[in-house]
């Protein structure tokens, strides 16, 4: 329990009291668990949930109400008074109040990162905001189920929580619908997440089409609407359910009637969140289901292994759909183009595009790398040009005529000489979206081309574009893995991944899992309707165990190969891994830090401990990082060593990649 040392007692007794809170602060910064007193004025109420403006350490911040008592409490001296009451529409629902304990315990973190994350900015400001006007559309009936589906229906009712197994075209998302039906029968809110805000658009017309109160929530929106939207939902589901689909945030809407958790794409990286608390949606939501006796769906057409695992242990439900609903799976075929020429697009796959063009069918091309190239490099000692901020190699995007840096946007121009050996043979290797866009259009120059990466991702530009492809007013679109998932159109007929082999040069753990799925992700967008597609994967190393089980679609080969590896080097699901990173200006101080705390580790027991390594870039202020890895079969062990962190060290728990 804290203490309030800022104001005297003299001052503390200006305002009577009638009764003293305890609030968490969303200005304390410190890991270690705190709660502090304040005073309640007169003619002010207050209970657990309630939020308050009060004054932390000199500053402005909230107080969010724990419990209330009668008596002051003994020997705290100095209480202030609680500020004007936060305007809600009802106290927090006290799960709400175990999740934020939750968070802050399972991921080391303080209740200011916590209380950050849930809840919306700008709540304490005042605003008058209108209610959302309700779309008024004609509901139609859902769709029938498959014996199938049916199936996965029942287990999904008979579990806690169930990995649902679809292939892509299943149906899965048909499933969701019936899932959330029921829950609304019985009076209950429902959250659907996806991965990538674009996929919500998709989403949000499918449930308008069946449902009434369906709101999305997503950063694409303004601080001020998002607000709008958390403050509503928490007013309404407290007499009628609500359907909310949305990213990984959306889970911490409050709502009072919460009935179902689904999760579509559950393997997808996105989930999880890069800044404090470092969470992972997919757990916390397994936690806030628990605590709401909430129905929990995993959804995937290439589930992570972890929620494989968890199935093979009987720890949550399973139910496969292996057929596709009202289509077949699209005939792949494997391009080796070691000896095409230097083209992106091969001469098989240049025959199927045009193919397409020519029978008014749309093609979807895959090249999970943005630029138009991937690196300027010296050839003569093979020296890539690199950010001077964060030690990375510059991407060239030839339409600016600018090197990039995918990390701080710094822009330069192209050296004509080596900065290490000045030699003038310098050459551009690895081509990226923008080049594969160029040369589209070369070729194709009457098709309508659209590109989506990270540098074309406002969601203005990314509804705009799905919905014309969509309606058939685009033939081809580029992008990376923001179009490998979720995208469901009709005169979708071929899928080109042009570079398969590049998600497996990644030197991290989980490279394989992600090559995988990426690449039948991508393939499953292709003939989804009646007329079966084609998959053209185009690649230098064709016998690849990776390329030939994601070819075949063969879950339960990669599956059962990429778990005995893990088993093999222990790795998840088989330990826990901790990412702790050191960054300064001074090099030799990074790595003296490093050395220091990895002999630190060293005389801990129940670990291994992999370090220090310079990580491959700097940050945005030009330090270099050192960064060690913790392995452990015991969370606790790690969360322990996370609580007792030097100054200056930042810790990752469960962390979604080693690079």
């Amino acid at each position: 329990m804290g203490y309030n040392r800022d104001m005297s007692e003299k001052e503390a007794n200006t305002n009577r009291a009638t009764g003293y809170a305890l609030v968490d602060s969303s200005g304390y910064a410190g890991i270690e668990k705190k709660q502090f007193y304040y005073s309640i004025p007169e003619n002010i109420d207050a209970s657990a949930g309630d939020i308050f403006k009060i004054q932390f350490s000199k500053k402005n911040a909230l107080g969010i109400v724990r419990k209330t008592v009668s008596n002051k409490p003994i020997n705290i001296k100095g209480i202030k008074p609680v500020g004007a009451k936060v305007a809600l529409p009802t106290s927090l629902p006290s799960y709400y109040l175990d999740l934020a304990d939750w968070l802050s315990e399972y991921y080391v973190s303080s209740s200011k990162s916590v209380w950050s994350c849930l809840l919306p900015g700008g709540i304490a400001s005042a605003s008058r905001l209108k209610p959302s006007k309700p779309r008024k559309t004609k509901l139609s009936k859902i769709n029938k189920l498959s014996d199938d589906q049916a199936q996965a229906l029942k287990t999904i009712n008979d579990s806690t929580a169930t990995l649902l197994h679809g292939i892509t075209g299943s149906g899965k998302t048909e499933v969701y619908l019936h899932a959330i039906a029921q829950c609304i029968q019985k009076s209950q809110s429902s959250i659907l997440l996806v991965p990538e805000i674009m996929l919500t658009t998709q989403l949000e017309n499918r449930l308008h089409e069946h449902f009434e109160n369906v709101i999305t929530m997503h950063s694409g929106l303004s601080i001020a609407t998002r607000k709008k939207l958390w403050l509503e939902c928490q007013r309404r589901s407290q007499n009628e359910p609500l359907v909310i689909v949305g990213a990984r945030s959306a889970l911490f809407i409050p709502l009072h009637n919460l009935g179902l958790i689904i999760i579509d794409e559950e393997h997808e990286q996105s989930y999880k969140q890069e800044s404090s608390p470092r969470y992972d949606a997919v757990t916390v939501a397994a936690k806030l289901a628990k605590m709401t006796n909430s129905k929990l769906v995993l959804g995937s057409a290439t589930p992570s292994l972890r929620s494989f695992y968890l199935h093979t242990k009987n720890i949550i439900g399973y139910s496969e759909l292996k057929n596709r609903h009202k289509s077949e799976m699209p005939a792949i075929e494997i391009i080796d183009i070691k000896k095409e020429t230097n083209a992106l697009v091969s001469k098989r796959l240049r025959e199927e595009i045009d193919h397409c063009l020519k029978n008014n069918l749309q093609v979807l091309l895959f090249l999970n790398r943005r630029g138009s190239a991937r690196a300027l490099i010296c050839n003569s000692c093979a020296q890539a040009v690199k950010c001077t901020n964060c030690n990375i190699s510059l991407n060239y995007h030839g339409d600016i005529n600018r090197l990039v840096c995918h990390y701080c946007n710094t822009k330069t121009m192209p050296p004509t000489k080596c900065s290490f050996c000045s030699s003038n043979d310098m050459r551009f290797v690895g081509d990226g979206t923008k080049k594969l866009e160029a040369e589209v259009r070369d070729a194709w120059p009457d098709a309508k081309v659209s590109r989506i990466d990270r540098d074309n991702s406002k969601f203005e530009y990314l509804q705009k574009t799905y919905r014309d492809f969509a309606k058939g007013s685009i033939d081809i679109v580029i992008g990376t893995q923001m179009i490998s998932r979720g995208m469901d159109i009709d005169k979708l007929h071929l899928v080109g991944i042009v570079d398969a082999d590049s998600a497996m040069q990644i030197p991290d753990f989980v490279s394989s899992e992600r090559a995988f799925s990426q690449i039948c992700q991508a393939a499953g967008r292709a003939g989804r309707r009646s007329l079966k597609g084609k998959v053209i994967i185009q690649t230098r190393n064709a016998d690849n165990d990776i390329i030939q089980t994601s070819a075949q679609q063969d879950y339960m080969k990669f599956y059962e190969s990429e778990i005995a590896s893990r088993k093999k080097f222990v790795y998840p699901p088989y330990c826990y891994l901790l990412k702790l990173q050191y960054a300064h200006k001074d090099p030799k101080r990074a790595l003296s830090h490093a050395k220091k705390l990895m002999a630190e580790l060293e005389k801990t027991g129940k670990i291994t401990v992999l370090g220090p390594t310079e990580h491959f870039r700097r940050t945005l202020d030009r330090k270099t990082v050192y960064q060690i890895i913790v392995k452990s079969l015991d969370r606790k062990t790690l969360q322990s060593i996370m609580t007792k962190l030097p100054s200056g060290w930042i810790g990752d728990l469960d962390p979604a990649s080693l690079i």
